[in-house]
């Protein structure tokens, strides 16, 4: 395995090792995002549509409209225009971080690290982690999905759940980092089995040590 980059050393806990360490193709996660990029020309329509509100064509010229806040037109023009880009840009913007993520296993966790100016990790525990999907590519690179959360989103009242999945993008190494997430999956579950249960008379054992 190569060496531990520094970035990832410095968010290991206390006898956290790295059994597994790969990186995303960058190509294929931008990949993934064009088709949320597309609706960026919903927003470039009401940007148009905006533009029109406020000023009519007439004799070949942008006719203002006396009725028309001006101001007002083209501070919502910007807003849409601004959002239009914004989601147009997701795959470029999820390129770069794709170039600066890296992607571990160690024998505690799962992790998507993000080396920016301030430092990200997104971590799965071994009880986190759901049975492995593998998708092989052509190019010989995997998709490996590990972790499908769950949770739950409030909005005017109402409670929706909503699916959020982990996977590993376009690695390399696709049976290295299967080989690696079974391991942490069963030595987890050993660790949990071996420890017996807390009970009342441990809490009355201890209770008497104190006195």
């Amino acid at each position: 395995m190569e060496l531990v980059p520094d970035h990832v050393r410095n968010v290991l806990n206390e006898g956290e090792k790295i059994a597994w360490i790969g990186y995303p193709d960058p190509k294929s996660v931008a990949i993934r995002r064009i088709p949320e990029s597309l609706f960026s020309f919903l927003f470039f329509g009401m940007a148009v549509k905006a533009f029109l509100t406020a000023f009519n064509p007439y004799g070949g010229k942008l006719h203002i409209e006396p009725d028309t806040e001006v101001g007002l037109q083209i501070a919502v023009i910007a807003f849409f225009a601004f959002i239009g880009i914004a989601i147009f840009l997701l795959p470029f913007f999820s390129y770069k971080d794709a170039q600066k993520t890296t992607y571990c296993v160690s024998n505690q966790r799962v992790m998507q690290i993000v080396a920016k100016k301030k430092t990200s990790v997104q971590s799965r525990s071994y009880t986190q982690l759901t049975p492995l999907k593998r998708k092989e590519k052509k190019n010989g690179k995997s998709d490996i999905l590990y972790a499908i959360e769950k949770y739950t989103v409030k909005r005017k009242g109402r409670t929706q759940t909503r699916i959020r999945k982990h996977k590993f993008w376009g690695i390399d190494d696709g049976d290295g980092a299967v080989k690696a997430l079974n391991k942490l999956k069963k030595e987890g579950q050993i660790v949990s089995s071996s420890r017996r249960a807390y009970t009342p008379e441990d809490y009355n054992d201890k209770m008497r040590a104190l006195r």
